[in-house]
């Protein structure tokens, strides 16, 4: 039944839908290796359970650069990629000579700089180190295995 203005397919064609859609998504995730995504994903909660209770132990950042790494991510979110740095004129980072070394950690973290600097820091300390151990753990896991033989 069909009013006017509205369309409205049969239930047949909805339920043919429903199940194309289901057997397309069982094919998919056939093809995943379960027991590497698993680990994966409890690895990945390890090292997010371990560096969080490290970093949420204290009030402040663990560490003194992560203040100068989070503030300079913020000003280049707001004042561009390469922003005016005047403030170490005597060092190695005068202004005439300055160039970040630290250039793509800071691009990292610029996400983390909306809101609390020192909170976004933290959840950088976190987030970032635990993508990189899960990383280096996949790494070694893929290398060939030699024989024992």
């Amino acid at each position: 039944m069909r009013t006017e203005g509205t369309k409205s397919f049969p239930t047949p064609f909805k339920t043919i839908h429903i199940r194309q859609w289901a057997g397309r998504l069982a094919l998919s995730l056939s093809g995943v290796n379960w027991p590497l995504l698993l680990t994966g994903t409890a690895l990945f909660g390890i090292f997010l359970t371990a560096l969080a209770t490290i970093q949420f132990g204290t009030p402040n950042l663990a560490g003194n650069d992560g203040y100068y790494h989070i503030k300079l991510a913020q000003i280049m979110r707001e004042q561009g990629l390469r922003p005016p740095f005047p403030w170490l004129p005597l060092t190695i980072l005068n202004p005439e000579a300055y160039y970040d070394h630290h250039f793509l950690y800071h691009v990292l973290l610029m996400p983390f700089t909306y809101g609390d600097l020192r909170s976004g820091a933290k959840w950088a300390s976190i987030i970032l180190p635990a993508f990189t151990f899960l990383a280096s753990r996949f790494t070694c896991d893929s290398r060939p295995k030699k024989n024992s033989e």
